[in-house]
């Protein structure tokens, strides 16, 4: 869960003078403190984020990271995506400090408190910003969404629940079969 701590309009030269043993995000100048992920949530990023990174690299594509990492998106906007793609041809936005622009691809993972947010808030400020490729994990659904960016807006390309293959666009010939990723939870 998010939760808002302060009723001021933060800034990423605010957030910069944070504490970084704690989670924050700035999401349109609004502060968000989130709580350490639980072990559902981390076996599904793993799970996501294995084969991904190991396509990526083979096809040297790009880079893949995973949170905590800043992207920063403007200076009132930014997050830190479970995980996130960046192809080679933008690599420079990767810095030491963080990711200074839109990623390819960013990946969510839902947790009970932050539905609101991955599903709305945040896929609002991604497509908004240009992330060409959001995905929305759900481990308590056991579901996967992937949604591309068109000159509409973001679109649902592929979507998978408790079995089946999703497939992305901006990762030409990555799928992933989603029953693998959930089997490996805790219940």
């Amino acid at each position: 869960m998010n939760t808002a701590i302060a009723p001021k309009h933060w800034t990423y030269d605010d957030y910069l003078q944070l504490s970084d043993e704690i989670r924050y995000e700035i999401l349109e100048g609004d502060l968000a403190m989130a709580p350490a992920p639980d072990s559902n949530h981390q076996i599904t990023s793993m799970e996501v984020e294995f084969p991904m990174e190991t396509f990526v690299r083979t096809q040297k594509l790009g880079i893949v990271l995973h949170a905590p990492i800043d992207v920063i998106l403007s200076k009132q906007v930014v997050l830190q995506p479970d995980i996130l793609f960046v192809s080679k041809e933008r690599r420079e936005i990767v810095q030491k400090r963080g990711v200074f622009g839109a990623p390819d691809i960013v990946i969510e993972i839902v947790s009970p408190g932050s539905v609101q947010a991955d599903r709305y808030r945040k896929k609002d400020i991604y497509q908004e910003h240009g992330v060409r490729e959001y995905w929305i994990i759900d481990p308590r659904n056991k579901s996967i969404e992937i949604f591309a960016l068109t000159e509409r807006g973001y679109e649902l390309h592929s979507i998978a629940e408790e079995s089946g293959i999703v497939e992305s666009i901006v990762l030409a010939g990555f799928t992933l079969d989603i029953e693998p990723i959930f089997q490996q939870l805790i219940d």
